[in-house]
């Protein structure tokens, strides 16, 4: 019996985000909330009782693993897949957005401030990608401009400044441009809709709730399904 114990107490804890962690399931939300809220790692480490180490290689499996989610469920985490890829494969508007992205100021201070060490160009496109992520879970977006033919609305995409967050301006833009594009019925149906962007109230939470759900059908470690 005594035996039992020690085995039972020594067994891994059970953990139905990530497949044979060494994390509690508690502490594994606890670094998956602080992803979400944009947490860095010496801020993390005390509160969680975590090493600054496995804080980091947590948020780099975490950010890879998003980049596929937002493929495998475009509908989720703002309706970046439907934006960004065709088929599960980056699109020519994808392109744009997140060189846009990677080229603006936010995104700088981003990287310097939670990844100013990448290892690669994975990591760095998975970190972008991060980012667009956020920009658009910042925002609520019409069903009629998520569900929108995305390879159809280039000129619409371009305009998508919302992804500085200038909603002001974005609209005054549309408002200015909406007359040049009256053949491209998608593209103008999502210019509408993108008159009518507004903030999401919960971002931060949004990502979370998205992604742990998604973590638990596709535990980080598994084959997606």
């Amino acid at each position: 019996m005594p035996k039992t114990k020690k085995g039972a107490r020594g067994s891994a804890p059970k953990n139905r985000y990530c497949i044979g962690a060494k994390l509690s399931e508690h502490k594994f939300l606890r670094l998956l909330r602080g992803l979400s809220e944009n947490m860095p790692v010496q801020a993390l480490a005390p509160s969680t009782h975590v090493s600054g180490k496995t804080i980091r290689a947590t948020y780099r499996s975490l950010r890879a693993e998003l980049a596929s989610a937002v493929r495998i469920q475009p509908d989720r985490f703002g309706a970046t897949g439907t934006l960004l890829f065709l088929d599960e494969t980056l699109s020519d508007h994808g392109r744009e957005i997140l060189r846009r992205v990677y080229r603006s100021r936010d995104f700088r201070l981003y990287r310097k401030r939670h990844a100013p060490r990448l290892k690669d160009e994975f990591d760095e496109r998975n970190l972008l990608i991060n980012k667009a992520v956020r920009m658009f879970c910042a925002i609520a977006l019409p069903l009629a401009a998520s569900t929108a033919d995305a390879s159809g609305a280039m000129e619409a995409l371009h305009l998508l400044e919302a992804i500085d967050f200038n909603l002001p301006s974005l609209r005054r833009l549309v408002e200015g441009r909406e007359s040049d594009l009256t053949d491209n019925r998608c593209a103008t149906d999502f210019l509408h809709a993108a008159i009518s962007v507004q903030r999401h109230h919960f971002p931060e939470l949004r990502l979370y709730e998205d992604f742990r759900r998604y973590l638990l059908k596709n535990p980080l470690g598994s084959e997606p399904r």
